[in-house]
C-alpha cells in the first residue's frame, strides 16, 4: 500500500504543480514537499517490505540530504499562503544550511560504484541491523541522520502551527474557514505523522534497527495511516490546495433548486476587490501595453491567485476584458476632450495602452455599442 500511495502522491504533486505554477507559485514548495515525503516513503518501503536490492540501492541514502528541506519547504508554503506572497526573503538561505551540510557529507556515498550500493542493499535486506555499519555520511551515522531529520522537521512544523494560530487570531474566523482550512488539515495531519516518527527516532537511540522496527511497528502503522490520509486530502481540498479561494455559498430551501451566492459585500475578499479597482482607476497601469496580472498583484502586495479570484468572482470579468474596458474608457475621454477636428486614431490607441490600432477599434465597438467612426461622426454633429 505504501508503494502505491507514494507513487500516486508523486504523480499527483507533479500534475497540480504543472497546472498551477503560473497562478500560484507557492504550489512549487508544496509539490516538492510531497515529492520528498514520498521518496522517503519509497525508501522505507523497499527497506522494510520490498525484496528488490536494485530499488533499495537506488533509494537508500541518495535522497537523505534533501529530507532536511522538508521543513523549509513546508514553511515557505505555509508562510506564502498566509502572507499572500511567493518570493523568498534574503535571510531564507539559512534554511538550506542543514541540507547543504548533509549533501557535502553524503558525497563519498554518492561516488561509490553502484555495485557497492547493491551489496549494501543486499546486506540490509538480509538484516536490518546492517544499517548501523554503513557510512551514510561523513558527519553522522544513519541513526543520527534519522533523528536530526525528524527533530528539525518537527521544529519547523511547530513554527508553522504557530503561524496559523496567529492567523486565526488576527483574521475573521469566516476567512480562515474559507481559505485556510487546508492548512489546518495539513498541519494537524503532519503533527500526527511527525510525532510517530519522533518516537521512532528516540527509540532508535536505545535499540538496534531490527528491534526498533519490531517494537515500533505500531508507530510505523500510525504514520502510514496519517500519510495515506495526507495524500487523499490532496483530492479532498482542490481549491484550497491550489490557492484559489472557494466562492462562499449558502443553501436555499428544498423548494428552490440550486445554490444562491452570498452578497459580494459578505465575501472576505470584497475589500481586496475594491482595492484592485481603486488601484487600476487611480494609477492606470493599463496604459502600459505590457501590463500583466503579476504586475498588478506585486503592486498591491497580494497573490496572483487572489487577484484572479477577485476579478473572476467579485468583479465578474476577466483580466484582459477589464483592461480593455479601462483603456476604452480612457480613450473615449481623450477623444471627448480633444478640440482638434482631425483626431489621430493611432495616437489615441497608443496613449490608451493598446498595442494595435485594430484591437482598439474592435474593443471600442464592443464596449460602446457603435463603431469608432460612428462615434466620431456623432461627435462632429454635436
Amino acid at each position: 500500500m505504501l508503494l502505491y500511495i507514494s507513487v500516486a502522491t508523486i504523480i499527483l504533486s507533479c500534475v497540480f504543480f504543472i497546472f498551477n505554477w503560473k497562478s500560484n507559485p507557492n504550489a512549487l514548495y508544496l509539490a516538492l514537499f510531497f515529492v520528498l515525503a514520498s521518496s522517503f516513503g519509497l525508501a522505507h518501503y523497499f527497506m522494510l517490505y520490498g525484496h528488490s536490492a536494485f530499488w533499495l540501492a537506488v533509494f537508500y541514502n541518495h535522497f537523505a540530504p534533501f529530507m532536511f528541506l522538508l521543513g523549509p519547504f513546508l514553511l515557505f508554503y505555509v508562510r506564502g499562503t498566509i502572507e499572500n506572497k511567493q518570493n523568498l526573503y534574503k535571510k531564507d538561505w539559512v534554511h538550506f544550511i542543514p541540507a547543504i551540510i548533509a549533501l557535502i557529507g553524503t558525497i563519498p556515498y554518492f561516488l561509490q560504484p553502484f555495485e557497492n550500493k547493491l551489496n549494501i542493499a543486499n546486506a540490509i535486506l538480509k538484516s536490518a541491523n546492517a544499517v548501523a555499519t554503513i557510512d551514510v555520511n561523513l558527519f553522522y551515522n544513519a541513526g543520527m541522520s534519522f533523528a536530526l531529520r525528524c527533530g528539525l522537521s518537527f521544529a519547523y512544523l511547530l513554527y508553522c502551527i504557530y503561524l496559523v494560530i496567529g492567523l486565526y487570531q488576527k483574521k475573521k474566523e469566516k476567512q480562515l474557514i474559507n481559505t485556510h482550512l487546508w492548512l489546518v488539515v495539513l498541519l494537524s495531519n503532519l503533527l500526527f505523522i511527525n510525532t510517530s516518527f519522533l518516537f521512532l527516532a528516540l527509540q532508535s537511540a536505545y535499540e538496534t534497527t531490527h528491534e526498533n522496527i519490531a517494537d515500533g511497528h505500531v508507530f510505523y502503522v500510525l504514520a502510514g495511516v496519517g500519510y495515506s490520509f495526507l495524500s487523499i486530502s490532496l483530492i479532498l481540498f482542490p481549491n484550497i490546495l491550489y490557492g484559489v479561494p472557494m466562492a462562499t455559498v449558502v443553501t436555499v430551501p428544498l423548494k428552490e433548486k440550486g445554490k444562491k451566492t452570498i452578497a459580494p459585500e459578505e465575501d472576505p475578499f470584497f475589500e481586496m476587490s475594491n482595492a484592485i479597482k481603486l488601484y487600476l482607476e487611480k494609477e492606470k497601469p493599463f496604459l502600459n501595453p505590457e501590463c500583466k496580472k503579476n504586475d498588478v498583484a506585486n503592486a498591491l502586495n497580494i497573490s496572483q491567485t487572489h487577484l484572479d479570484y477577485c476579478i473572476t468572482y467579485l468583479l465578474e470579468t476577466k483580466f484582459s476584458k477589464l483592461l480593455a474596458q479601462l483603456r476604452v474608457a480612457y480613450a473615449k475621454n481623450l477623444i471627448d476632450n480633444n478640440t482638434d477636428s482631425n483626431i489621430a486614431i493611432e495616437s489615441i490607441s497608443q496613449q490608451s495602452g493598446f498595442k494595435k490600432e485594430s484591437k482598439f477599434i474592435s474593443s471600442f465597438e464592443k464596449q460602446m455599442g457603435l463603431s469608432l467612426s460612428e462615434y466620431l461622426a456623432s461627435r462632429k454633429k454635436t
